[in-house]
């Protein structure tokens, strides 16, 4: 009985040893992904890797390794364009674009790419042609805020090229399309760089009028902005001081708004300003938080009213 009872129990504690004892080894199973497949993997993810690293000769290698291995590989064909841009070869990446648009004609992300590729190497009247091509076919596709997007963006380039009417064009068809807050925003601070005060005054008090937006503080701090154009400087710090009660106020808009409010306290001064009164009123601090942005603040200085500019220049 005893020796039954011994074989029972060293059964048991076998069964318990086995169910205790290791896993097989992974790399000892057989594998049913190909090793073509594993490695492409491999190389995309480092691709990838190095990519956001921007470590773009590695990441171009390895686009072109998977592609060597599979050239039908959308993706990495993507992925190889844009690296070749950011690498500065920006019609290697337009040839790339080219065979990807060749291949999948539906996808205008492609022509989006291609254009922005154009940009970079300089060829600016294609670029900005193959853009607008770009939004018509948006629009023509019903994709409406893909339009919108790029006419946006095209209102930016023509400003940023020094071409008004084409900047204020596009700004209009962006506005039109997609008539909302922000593109009503956007379409404001266009004006106001152009200098177009009343049409901004105008259009933006009737936006934020028939939609509720009398107190929002990013159009009230653009409304301060284009009276200051109009040089109408008590409605203008009126306006900036209602903006700087607002919660919510974007800090590039809040720094302009104090710039106002403070430029018309130092006006009222009636005399030419001295040191001591631009310390006095707060002035210093907002100049040399302007001194020491590193072109961040400096750099929306463009979209301001060009009296604006001079007059805080002429403090430094």
């Amino acid at each position: 009985m005893l020796l039954k009872f011994c074989q029972l129990s060293l059964a048991a504690v076998l069964v318990l040893i086995c169910g205790c004892a290791l896993p097989v080894d992974q790399s000892a199973r057989p594998s049913f992904v190909p090793k073509e497949e594993l490695l492409l993997v491999q190389l995309m993810r480092e691709g990838m890797a190095y990519f956001n690293q921007s470590r773009f000769i590695d990441a171009e290698l390895r686009f072109r390794q998977v592609l060597w291995l599979r050239p039908e590989l959308e993706n990495a064909q993507v992925n190889l364009a844009r690296t070749l841009e950011a690498v500065g070869l920006a019609m290697e990446s337009v040839k790339q674009y080219d065979q990807l648009i060749e291949k999948f004609p539906e996808k205008i992300e492609y022509k989006l790419g291609r254009a922005r590729a154009l940009l970079v190497a300089g060829r600016r009247r294609e670029a900005l042609k193959a853009i607008e091509e770009v939004s018509i076919e948006y629009l023509s596709k019903n994709q409406d805020g893909l339009a919108a997007n790029t006419a946006r963006s095209l209102s930016n380039l023509y400003f940023k090229y020094g071409s008004e009417e084409q900047a204020f064009c596009f700004s209009s068809q962006a506005f039109a399309i997609r008539a909302d807050r922000g593109e009503a925003q956007a379409h404001g601070r266009i004006m106001i760089a152009l200098g177009s005060f009343d049409r901004a005054e105008e259009f933006l008090t009737a936006f934020s009028t028939q939609n509720g937006l009398d107190k929002d503080p990013i159009f009230l701090a653009m409304r301060a902005l284009s009276s200051y154009g109009l040089n109408e400087r008590k409605l203008a710090r009126s306006l900036a001081e209602l903006a700087l009660l607002s919660l919510g106020l974007d800090p590039d808009y809040n720094f302009q708004v104090k710039l106002i409010y403070y430029m018309e306290e130092l006006k009222a001064l009636e005399a030419e300003a001295s040191p001591d009164d631009v310390e006095d009123i707060g002035l210093a601090g907002l100049l040399k938080q302007l001194h020491e942005s590193e072109g961040t603040l400096s750099a929306s200085a463009l979209y301001w009213p060009a009296v604006l500019v001079e007059e805080v220049a002429s403090l430094y």
